[in-house]
Order: C-alpha cells, then structure tokens, then sequence
C-alpha cells in the first residue's frame, strides 16, 4: 500500500532521516531537499552535447535521422504489450492496469502509431523523459539510513516508455552484447548474482584445492552513487564504438536529452530537477546503458606470470567488481 503511493517504509514504518527531523522538516521540504542532492551528483557530468561528438558519430547520426528505418507490425506490438509486467505502481498520465489487462487488443493499434512515430523521428516523447523516483535503503534490513549517502534511487517511467524500451532492446541487444565483457553477471538474460558468487567461489576453491599450496587474493570495488553518474556522452560513443546502427543513436540522443526527475518521500513530491547525467535505474534502457557504460571497467586481462603460474579472474554484477587471483605461495612469497 505504501509503495503504490510513493511513501518510504523502512521496518513497516514511515521514516525520515536525523537530520530532517532536527531541522522539523515537512514532507514536501524533505522531498525538495533529496531531490536536489540526487540532482546535484547528477550535475557532476556535462550533459549531453552533439556537437563534442567525433566526426564519425555525427555522420552515422546524421544517416541515422535521414536514412530508412524498421516499421513495427501490429502483431509484434501486441505481443510485446502482452508481455511486458503491468506493475500496481504508476505515474501521472498512466494508462490504468485493469485496462491494459483486460482489453491489450484495443490498445495494440494506437501504441503500434506511437512507437512508429518515435522510430521514424527519432524524438522520444518529452513526457517520458521526466523520472518519478522515490529512495530506499542501501543498508541492511534491521539498519536506518542516517544520510543521503545511504540511500539510492529507484525510477518509475510511464508504461508505454517501459514498452518502448523493450522494443528498442529487441533490436539493441543482438547488436552490443558481443562487445559486453562475459564477466558481467548482472542485468543480462541468463545471469544473476547466484551466477556471480558459483563463478568466484569456483575459482577460489579451486585455487585452494591445488596440490602446491596457493592462495586467493581478493579485490572488490563497488562505485558510490553509480547510477547518477552516468555520462551521456560516453555512452552514446561507447554504443556507435559497438556498432549501433544510427537510427538507435538518435534516438536515444532524444532519450537522454532534457531529463529531470521528480521524487517522492513520505507522500510529498519535489519540485521538478534536471538530471543531465545518470541512468534511471529501475527501468530496463537505464540498466542497459549503465551496462555498457561499466563494460570497460576492469577488462584488461591479467598480466602473464608465467615463472610463477598465478592467473586471474574478473567478475561484475551491474556496478560491483571485484579481481581474485591465484598465487602459487611456493613461488611467489
């Protein structure tokens, strides 16, 4: 109940950090506050400007804005309406659930022109640029937030963006997924943290079990505020370095251009911000992006060590590493 309005609920109760309530903050002023700091870090990259793009992805732009472009059939459309998750949550202008469940058909028509028209423009609807968010905890379940620093974001879009984000998927993914580093065992189809921790204890106890003795040594990072620091520029060039056609770089160009974010905390919504940097996370594009915006982190491969024989292994979910390597302890101590 609480989470379908936008309320923060840490332990069945509703919560507000220290420092707001020493200052006896209302709702909307907290609300106003946190949505600020998260703008703020969102600030901390230049937004996205066409114009410092190197002359390669300003041509394949370019192409990409005049040249031919698929056309969604009705069939596909209702089939991905069909398929996508109607959550309870939703956002001011939403079409409401009961009706996207009960009459799918009705709509199939409308949204198939829609999306055709985002295709064909390359302009993403200025209404579903702007992310609903609301916080929640990092920390563990028994533990209260006592700053920002311990809170993250989750973004709510409208449906049809979700839908759309999808069907942009469907022809996104076959074409970047060669170049992700196979190590990433987070945000992918066939992977999840289960994945990442039988990959890593697999080679440390396999490490371990050696007849020569050999130890693991282990290095994690985990970046701090991941999510809001995302570089649209980058990642745009990161796409067209992939071999994204242009017609997909365009639009997400208008995808990630004029974002703001509204947040809500305790039944209060903030005041509009700008996010000119970031990635929504939540929602399936804005993982995605971060995705291949991360990929570059830690794939160098090892260094040779062939005196010694120790090797080295690298693994991701989403925006945790870590390195672990073997080392012959005969050798190399």
């Amino acid at each position: 109940r609480y989470k379908s309005i936008g309320l923060n609920v840490f332990d069945g109760k509703l919560y507000n950090l220290p420092a707001y309530k020493e200052k006896d903050l209302t709702p909307l002023q907290a609300a106003d506050k946190l949505a600020i700091y998260f703008s703020s870090i969102s600030q901390t990259v230049e937004p996205l400007d066409e114009s410092k793009f190197p002359p390669a992805l300003k041509l394949a732009l370019q192409r990409g804005r005049t040249g031919p472009k698929p056309v969604l059939d009705e069939h596909g459309v209702y089939r991905k309406i069909m398929r996508v998750s109607k959550p309870n949550s939703s956002v001011p202008g939403d079409i409401p659930k009961t009706l996207l469940s009960r009459y799918p058909f009705q709509y199939t028509e409308p949204v198939k022109r829609i999306f055709n028209k985002i295709i064909q423009s390359g302009i993403w609807p200025r209404q579903w640029v702007l992310e609903h968010a609301v916080v929640i905890s990092k920390l563990e379940k028994n533990k209260l937030p006592a700053s920002e620093e311990d809170l993250r974001t989750i973004s709510k879009t409208s449906w049809l963006s979700k839908c759309f984000e999808n069907v942009l998927g469907d022809f996104l993914l076959p074409i970047v997924e060669p170049y992700l580093d196979p190590g990433q065992c987070g945000g992918l189809k066939k992977s999840s943290i289960t994945h990442y921790l039988v990959k890593l204890l697999n080679f440390v106890h396999t490490t371990l079990d050696k007849r020569v003795p050999h130890t693991a040594v282990f290095c994690s990072e985990d970046l701090s505020k991941a999510y809001n620091r995302g570089s649209h520029n980058l990642v745009i060039e990161d796409l067209h370095s992939m071999h994204t056609p242009g017609w997909i770089l365009s639009t997400l160009c208008s995808y990630l251009s004029g974002r703001s974010l509204i947040l809500s905390h305790n039944g209060a919504r903030s005041s509009e911000r700008p996010l000119p940097g970031g990635f929504g996370a939540g929602t399936w594009l804005g993982g995605m992006l971060f995705i291949v915006k991360f990929n570059g982190a830690c794939l160098r491969p090892p260094i040779p060590r062939p005196i010694s024989g120790n090797t080295g292994r690298q693994f991701k979910y989403i925006d945790d590493s870590c390195q672990v390597a073997s080392v012959n302890m005969k050798v190399s101590l």
